[in-house]
């Protein structure tokens, strides 16, 4: 768990963007996906903040169905057709309380017709991510609802 006092990291000592709506408080930001989440400044190159897992993971129920098979080198490979249901892991709204889930949860909610206002994901499109010389995520620079 980070906190942040404003747009301070009490426990780093650095600085973050605020994501909240919310004027200028302590709130909390629980991170509920399986990976560290490093955020950068606007520059990219300045990293501002890492959110660590807090263990507990909010995940989409899935459902599979066969859809056939694929060949490739003569191999087949089967493909399935996955329909997604309801969120879990997902805690209650708490005052004060950002929570950071996969982006994949972010689309269950809005297509369940859940507004959550506390709930973020990482911003992995062009304009946020950041990527080292191989192309791989290092962070991102904003958040999406």
């Amino acid at each position: 768990m980070s906190f942040y006092k404003g747009l301070h990291n009490v426990a780093s000592g650095k600085w973050l963007s605020q994501i909240s709506r919310k004027k200028r408080e302590f709130i909390m930001i629980k991170n509920l996906t399986p990976h560290a989440m490093v955020v950068f400044g606007l520059d990219g190159t300045t990293e501002v903040a890492r959110i660590e897992p807090i263990g507990s993971i909010a995940r989409v129920l899935t459902q599979a169905t066969d859809a056939g098979t694929v060949t490739i080198d003569g191999v087949e490979i089967p493909v399935v057709e996955t329909a997604y249901g309801q969120v879990e892991n997902l805690p209650e709204p708490q005052d004060g309380t950002t929570l950071v889930v996969s982006i994949l949860v972010v689309s269950a909610l809005k297509a369940l017709g859940i507004v959550r206002d506390d709930v973020v994901s990482p911003d992995t499109g062009p304009q946020s991510v950041v990527r080292d010389g191989e192309g791989k995520i290092m962070g991102v620079k904003r958040f999406t609802r």
